[in-house]
């Protein structure tokens, strides 16, 4: 008599729960792109963004000066990282300001609006201020005023005919300071319409012949 063992019955064990239901459908996976385009740069700050009190006290500063000298002085003081805005200075020499007119053993006479008309509310180092062609008008802070880039030559650099004598002085991440030959004059130079070069130069001209008692 012959004896069978029984094989063992190994039981399958069941399928492990799955950990969302079958009704509901997988969330798909959301991959990032391969390839990513960069940041566009800002646009130019506007002079209605500038914070008008942080503007003020610079302005109140530059006043207080007493002369375009002491702009060298205290911009070169000022921590950039403390200012919201960035801004080109055009500084004329003591000299420009010792055969302006106003001008008085104590310094400048300053009118309020000559502070304004001497920046630009954008930093501008000279390598930028060579981009941009002759008759390019640069905004200022004065309202509806412009410096005129007269001309864009490296080594004869003007803006309202005035020649750039020591550009990037001063360059850091807020601002840039460039020395000028002579004080600016936006009855000139600072309006909206467009001049022909020979125009500007000649209309300079006449204005030096009648320079006495001439005020800005």
């Amino acid at each position: 008599m012959s004896h069978h063992r029984r094989q063992p019955r190994f039981r399958r064990k069941p399928p492990p729960p799955s950990p969302f239901p079958s009704s509901i459908p997988l969330p798909k996976q959301r991959f990032p792109p391969t390839t990513s385009l960069p940041p566009s740069p800002p646009p130019p700050m506007q002079l209605e963004e500038i914070p008008k009190q942080q503007l003020n006290n610079i302005i109140d500063a530059l006043i207080g000066a007493g002369d375009f000298a002491g702009w060298i002085n205290f911009l070169s003081s000022t921590n950039p990282s403390s200012l919201s805005f960035t801004a080109t200075f055009f500084v004329p020499s003591n000299d420009a300001i010792s055969q302006f007119p106003i001008a008085t053993a104590a310094g400048m006479n300053f009118d309020p609006f000559i502070v304004p008309y001497y920046i630009v509310p954008q930093r501008l180092s000279f390598s930028d201020l060579q981009q941009f062609s002759t008759l390019t008008r640069l905004p200022t802070l004065y309202p509806s005023k412009y410096i005129v880039i007269t001309s864009n030559s490296r080594f004869n650099f003007t803006v309202n005919d005035s020649l750039v004598t020591h550009p990037d002085v001063l360059v850091n991440v807020a601002f840039s300071i460039h020395r000028i030959k002579n004080v600016l004059d936006y009855n000139v130079y600072g309006g909206n319409r467009v001049h022909k070069l020979e125009d500007i130069e000649d209309d300079a001209k006449k204005r030096k012949l009648y320079s006495v008692g001439w005020e800005i």
